[in-house]
This record gives structure tokens, sequence and C-alpha cells, in this order.
């Protein structure tokens, strides 16, 4: 009689330590979750700028081009039809 409530007390203390086993490991696991997680949002966050300032950057060079052909190839129509 006397050994029963211990036995279940050593019980009780093996799975209070397997909990708090488990729930560290958990927590070690959701901690590099947010690690990883972080990272890649910050990767994420930089391709876009990157990705957005070389379009606007391409989009500028396309039409400062377009402009300046143009440009010359009016001239050089106005030319041609002026000299016949």
């Amino acid at each position: 009689m006397l050994s029963t409530p211990v036995v279940w007390e050593d019980r009780l203390l093996v799975i209070g330590y397997w909990l708090l086993v488990i729930g560290h490991w958990l927590l070690v696991i959701g901690h590099w979750s947010l690690v990883i997680g972080h990272w890649s949002l910050v990767i994420c966050h930089w391709s876009l700028v990157i990705g957005h300032w070389s379009l606007v950057i391409g989009h500028l060079s396309f039409v400062i081009a377009d402009k300046i052909f143009l440009t010359k190839n009016v001239e050089t129509f106005h030319e041609t039809s002026l000299h016949g």
C-alpha cells in the first residue's frame, strides 16, 4: 500500500520529464522554423526590390533608346524626303 503512491509519483515524474523533453524540442524546431522563415522572407523581399528596380531601369533604358532611335529615324526620313 505504501509503495503504490511512490510508483505513481515516479511514473508522473517520468511522464513530466518526457513532456519537458518533447516540449523543448518542439520549441527548438519552432525557433529554427522562425529563423529560416525570417531569412527566406528577407531574401524574397530583396529579390523583389532588385527585380523591381531592374524593371524600372530596363523600362527607362528602353524608353530612352526608343526616343533616340525614333528621333534619328524621323530626322533620317525628313532628310531623305527633303533631298529627294
